[in-house]
């Protein structure tokens, strides 16, 4: 049978959901996600993983052969990897894009 047989509407929209913030110094990052993720998973336990993540893989750095410089460049990365699994782990049933811009600033 088709797909859109008994659908009403378009199955994906083109229409993108987006906002505009002003970045202060206060900002260390900013994740960029699908509905995969933000369909189970809040603004603020979001950014609380991110931040409990990104502090575990300094401190990873510190303990560790890795320099603190290697060290910051995988906090990305690590923070991607944990909230694309809480995200499978909440059951969402979309798919998941995440993709984590670490900011850092002059000083």
């Amino acid at each position: 049978r088709p797909l859109k047989q008994g659908v009403d509407g378009p199955l994906v929209s083109n229409v993108p959901h987006f906002t505009s913030v002003h970045l202060t110094r206060r900002d260390r990052f900013v994740i960029l996600a699908s509905d995969g993720l933000w369909d189970v998973l809040e603004d603020d336990e979001a950014v609380r993983l991110a931040s409990e993540v990104s502090k575990n893989a300094s401190a990873y750095g510190s303990r560790s052969s890795v320099s603190s410089t290697e060290a910051r460049k995988l906090i990305p990365q690590a923070v991607a990897d944990a909230l694309l699994k809480r995200a499978t782990e909440l059951g969402s049933a979309d798919n998941i894009t995440v993709l984590v811009v670490w900011l850092e600033w002059e000083s």
